[in-house]
């Protein structure tokens, strides 16, 4: 019986020693450089590559000039997310693979208002001198630090000879986030893209002159030369060209 017992536990042993434990699969992690313009989009689409995939997305958002010009600084990343014509700039200059660069978004300036209130008639430059001479305030992004859209509304104040009216009723907000001060009240409208608007609960938004070139912000996503993840980052561009991907981006005004 003793020489069983022993004879098992000598098998026993040898078994355990001969299992192979098979390598477990690291997740990799996808560094992104993005816009933030595309940011209520990506809150809800990194989520669901991340669960799809396995990887994790691990996200920085600036301005658009401010993301081309962190990818530029010589700054670590893998996906970069920014406009297209400042991504042509990247891929002249090696920092981004010359390879197909999808558009992932389109968003145009839009001038929020609170929901609820009427809708502001900005269709023609009369109606637009109006409606934001009508303001005690107006929110939007710092153009100190590049915002397209308020670039673009100061532009065409500029334009039209309001700059000494409106300066005064400006209120700077941190990029992306024009939108916010309507919500809460502090601002009558605010300045923002129409991506930014639709992450803003209880704002919405008209376009401001939609037909100008302009006013609008092409979003393309391109790899890095020097990208740590390739694999999981060219998953990840190709998962923002999903049909799920684009439901995400209908909803969120790109």
């Amino acid at each position: 019986m003793v020489f069983w017992q022993g004879s098992r536990a000598r098998a026993l042993a040898l078994v355990v020693a001969c299992v192979v434990v098979a390598p477990v699969a690291r997740a990799a992690e996808v560094k992104v450089l993005a816009s933030v313009a595309i940011k209520s989009m990506f809150d809800e689409v990194i989520p669901a590559f991340e669960k799809a995939s396995g990887d994790k997305v691990v996200i920085q958002y600036a301005t658009a000039a401010g993301t081309a010009k962190q990818a530029s600084s010589g700054e670590p990343f893998d996906v970069a997310v920014t406009v297209a014509g400042a991504t042509d700039a990247l891929v002249k200059s090696g920092v981004v693979l010359d390879q197909p660069r999808p558009v992932v978004g389109v968003a145009v300036a839009a001038l929020a208002y609170r929901e609820g209130s009427a809708r502001p008639d900005i269709s023609t430059e009369a109606k637009f001198r109006a409606v934001v001479l009508s303001a005690p305030k107006i929110s939007l992004s710092d153009p100190a630090l590049g915002g397209a859209s308020a670039v673009y509304f100061l532009a065409v104040v500029k334009r039209l000879g309001l700059e000494a009216q409106v300066g005064p009723r400006l209120i700077d907000t941190k990029p992306g986030e024009g939108a916010a001060p309507v919500a809460d009240g502090t601002a009558r409208y605010g300045v923002a893209m129409t991506s930014e608007i639709a992450g803003v609960k209880g704002a919405r938004g008209v376009p401001i002159f939609p037909a100008d070139p302009a006013s609008t912000l092409t979003l393309v996503a391109s790899l890095s030369a020097k990208a740590t993840q390739p694999a999981a980052a060219r998953a990840f561009i190709a998962y923002l060209q999903s049909p799920a991907a684009g439901r995400l981006r209908k909803k969120n005004g790109l």
